[in-house]
């Protein structure tokens, strides 16, 4: 389930990157029917939808990275000040246990999403390769001339 409130990671990034494993497990899934059951016409495009979802993922990953980490103490100060007692005494009364736990959890989804990303690229890459050996030497039925 996606954390919705804005304490161990931000709400934006929790929400995106459970909507896109889904959607990352449905491009999977396609991927696979694809591929096993040799649909030429679909790998055509497919292989470029892999590439450009996978870039998409890296994107996303750098973006998480960079906007979150650089403004890690100011986003940590301000998540603190709305916090309840109870809240705090999760992370002993310290806000750089706060500051350690978020930058954790940032930095794991962000690298999921370039591991991920970099994965589905190699997959597209791979796709490229199965498309243009696919049906490289077959010939069009002939017919013969004789009577």
């Amino acid at each position: 389930m996606p954390q919705t409130n804005n304490i161990a990671i931000s709400s934006g990034a929790s929400l995106t990157y459970f909507i896109l494993s889904f959607v990352t497990l449905g491009l999977l899934y396609c991927t696979y029917e694809i591929v096993n059951f040799g649909y030429r016409s679909l790998l055509m495009w497919w292989r470029l939808v892999s590439v450009l979802y996978g870039i998409a993922l890296l994107i996303l990953g750098a973006i998480l990275l960079g906007m979150e980490l650089g403004n890690m103490k100011t986003t940590c100060a301000s998540v603190w000040a709305k916090m309840s007692q109870n809240q705090k005494m999760y992370f002993s009364n310290v806000v750089d246990n706060l500051e350690a736990e978020r930058t954790k959890n940032v930095s794991m989804c962000g690298a999921f999403a370039i591991v991920v990303g970099l994965s589905i690229i190699v997959m597209g890459v791979t796709q490229h390769l199965l498309y243009s050996e696919s049906a490289v030497k077959w010939k069009a039925p002939s017919s013969s001339r004789l009577p």
